[in-house]
């Protein structure tokens, strides 16, 4: 009986595990399908702004990027579908950025 039993869980885990993994499989299929589409939309224009962070006395202690995507009226906001943005442009264009307030600090001061 003990024999039949260890025999049930360990079909019952098999047959778990395989349907974990296919789960996985489409969830990740299915997320880089939408994340390839999201560049070919119309509105995937995308900017980076430079905000200056500053502290209770005014002073400036860092600067942070934000990702930015023209609306139909001509406004800046926060894309649509964040999660499905191909991760490799954000880093990249990150890291422009940061590179870009490195090399000329006193120009994103002035701004």
């Amino acid at each position: 009986m003990l024999a039949f039993l260890t025999r049930i869980l360990l079909w019952v885990t098999l047959a778990l595990l395989v349907l974990a993994l296919l789960v996985t499989g489409i969830f990740f299929y299915r997320s880089r399908v939408r994340s390839r589409n999201y560049l070919a939309k119309e509105q995937s224009e995308l900017r980076y702004f430079i905000q200056q962070q500053v502290d209770s006395h005014g002073d400036i202690t860092g600067y942070e990027c934000l990702l930015r995507q023209p609306d139909n009226e001509g406004n800046w906001r926060l894309p649509e579908h964040l999660e499905t943005l191909p991760l490799q442009r954000v880093i990249f264009c990150s890291m422009a950025c940061s590179t870009a307030c490195r090399h000329s600090p006193t120009h994103w001061r002035s701004t």
